[in-house]
């Protein structure tokens, strides 16, 4: 199946616990059928006893003790059946959903929230299985209940017919509950979802707002932002507790009719005392009844809800997919080539589903799928038109130019991170949206100016990019970035945890562990978007040397706004306002282009 084709579905991850599930299920049902006894039984051993009937009353009592022992037997494995479950399933589906997000591009992500990614890897796998698994213990609830409520049916037409319009009554409460639900429930998911990306945005800068004095600031955002989500959780809780006032209020209303008719019927003769009696002992049935499809109802909402958020994932929608092709090249040529390429930033803003429904109601024309977020552009800003260039293939390049000519959209657009509104990108003559995934992306290395270190030793980060990299390449890799030194001298060497997002080590520190993953990697394009902008001077004449290595086995293209740190490239390309203006050798633009001339006489004064 390919990709486009791929949706979520839970389906495939109950099927592989069907017997677990079958397990949990069953016993489920055996725990119903214990609670119908217990609800029936202790009736006739009433009567037995008012009757006198003594030996019939042991023996109901006697079925009572060894209903009690299986339901405690059946009580010791459903919790451990039910751990098993949810640890693999919600596992598993995070699992796969957060292989999903890495197919989402680049931009989906500059448009959103972090959190928005967390909350549906996270948090809404676990919402589906709870809710799930609170659905089929409702089933089995279910099935006590209505065989109860079927027994009661039986005494008298005329509180059969009493329970029959309280069920009618439900459904309708139901249906406004369910709607009710998910509205605010979604509206407490944006919230929960802002307030999760502030707050991880607050630890992530803790020392720039240290530094910055910006705490108190940032207390009055955090408030504001707390209350908004504190606001729409009271909106959810008002709406469920007036829903449940109103379960009462209807549960009052027919358990006080059903108990006067059943006192009236029992005067006038048409109903035995034993009836009766189970009537009035299972009176809490009906109650049952109400909050078990109350919860139904709550346990669908919300399922339906966390179900939707992680489908919008896989739709190409609000969170477009990166798109690849099929084409599949072993040996890739390292040459590159922009062709008449066109590229602009876009905005976006997303009307929820309630305003596409409001907008469809105020036009019938409409046509919007109700169902999905409805994507609307609201800017454009245009960074190339008809950009041309090419790169020679094993040359060594560069990229100069005032911040926001483009530079660093060319290097995104060369690694597929963005992709062009029209024009071809190329590498060995090959359009890369032709290529498949694992073509592109094991041909292009890129280093950026902020690169992302994990939470792992200096080995294991290493590794990631070559798992079966051999001691010898790492520690040459290590040498080439100029970080043998410092590893040196720590005590665990190598084998150093170097904490989340690398925090344990400087902002150089981090760019020469990038850059020696990237070196490890041996693409045949290695991209060096400001990675030595962190470096002092001896770290980046010792990047630079070990640049300098490697030039003539791998295409490399570095961004710097340090142009004595391209004094080697083989060519540079000097952009403004999206256009290549000039290009040559360091020495030729320094003698003809008065403007780079100018960049490097400020840049040495």
């Amino acid at each position: 199946m390919k990709d486009k084709e791929k949706t979520f579905s839970i389906k495939p991850y109950l099927k592989r616990h069907k017997f677990s599930i079958f397990a949990y299920s069953f016993l489920l049902l055996l725990s119903s059928l214990i609670n119908v006894v217990l609800a029936i039984i202790p009736a006739h051993l009433l009567v037995a006893i008012t009757k006198s009937n003594y030996n019939l009353a042991i023996n109901y009592t006697l079925i009572l003790g060894g209903v009690f022992l299986v339901g405690a037997i059946i009580n010791l494995f459903l919790p451990q059946i039910h751990a098993r479950i949810s640890t693999n399933v919600v596992n598993e589906m995070r699992v796969d959903i957060a292989q999903q997000a890495f197919k989402i591009s680049s931009s989906s992500y500059s448009n959103h929230q972090t959190s928005n990614f967390l909350q549906r890897i996270n948090s809404d796998p676990q919402t589906i299985l709870n809710n799930l698994i609170g659905f089929i213990n409702c089933i089995s609830i279910f099935v006590n209940i209505i065989i109860v409520f079927i027994y009661m049916l039986t005494f008298n037409i005329f509180t059969s017919l009493i329970l029959i319009v309280y069920l009618v009554v439900l459904q309708v409460v139901s249906f406004y509950r369910k709607n009710n639900r998910i509205k605010n429930q979604r509206k407490v998911n944006r919230e929960n979802e802002k307030v999760s990306s502030l707050m991880n945005e607050i630890i992530r800068s803790e020392r720039d707002i240290k530094s910055l004095n910006l705490e108190k600031r940032l207390k009055e955002v955090t408030n504001e932002s707390l209350d908004n989500y504190g606001k729409s959780i009271m909106q959810l809780n008002k709406s469920g507790a007036l829903f449940s006032s109103l379960d009462k209020f209807v549960f009052s209303t027919f358990i006080t009719l059903f108990l006067v008719i059943g006192i009236v019927l029992l005067d006038k003769g048409f109903l035995i005392l034993a009836n009766f009696l189970i009537l009035y002992n299972n009176r809490s049935i009906i109650e049952r009844l109400s909050n078990l499809v109350s919860n139904v109802v709550i346990n669908y909402a919300d399922m339906k809800l966390s179900y939707e958020r992680i489908v919008e994932l896989y739709q190409d929608k609000e969170y477009e997919l990166e798109k690849f092709g099929t084409l599949h090249i072993e040996d890739l040529g390292s040459d590159i080539e922009f062709k008449d390429v066109c590229f602009s930033y876009k905005e976006y803003k997303y009307n929820s589903k309630e305003e596409q429904k409001n907008k469809r109601k105020h036009n019938k024309k409409d046509k919007t799928n109700d169902n999905v977020c409805e994507k609307i552009e609201v800017s454009r800003k245009q960074i190339f038109e008809n950009l041309s260039f090419k790169i020679e293939p094993n040359s060594t390049v560069a990229f100069v130019g005032k911040s926001g000519c483009g530079k660093t959209t060319a290097l995104n657009l060369i690694s597929k991170l963005y992709v062009p509104d029209s024009g071809t990108v190329c590498i060995g003559g090959v359009d890369i949206s032709a290529m498949d995934k694992e073509t592109l992306r094991s041909s292009v290395s890129l280093v950026n100016q902020f690169p992302y270190i994990f939470d792992m030793t200096i080995k294991e980060n290493l590794l990631l990019a070559k798992p079966e990299a051999s001691d010898e390449e790492i520690n040459q890799a290590l040498t080439n970035s100029a970080l043998d030194e410092f590893i040196a001298t720590l005590p665990q060497g190598i084998n150093t945890k170097v904490g989340e997002s690398g925090i344990k080590l400087s902002g150089g520190q981090k760019q020469r562990l990038a850059i020696a993953r990237a070196l490890l990697k041996k693409s045949k394009v290695i991209i060096l978007d400001e990675s030595t902008s962190s470096l002092d001077n001896l770290a980046q004449n010792k990047v630079k040397e070990s640049i300098d290595r490697i030039k003539g086995k791998s295409t490399i293209i570095i961004v710097a706004h340090r142009l004595s740190t391209i004094k080697n490239a083989d060519k540079i390309f000097f952009m403004d306002n999206g256009k290549i203006i000039d290009t040559g050798t360091f020495d030729e633009l320094i003698q003809k282009n008065e403007k780079f001339n100018l960049m490097y006489k400020v840049e040495n004064i």
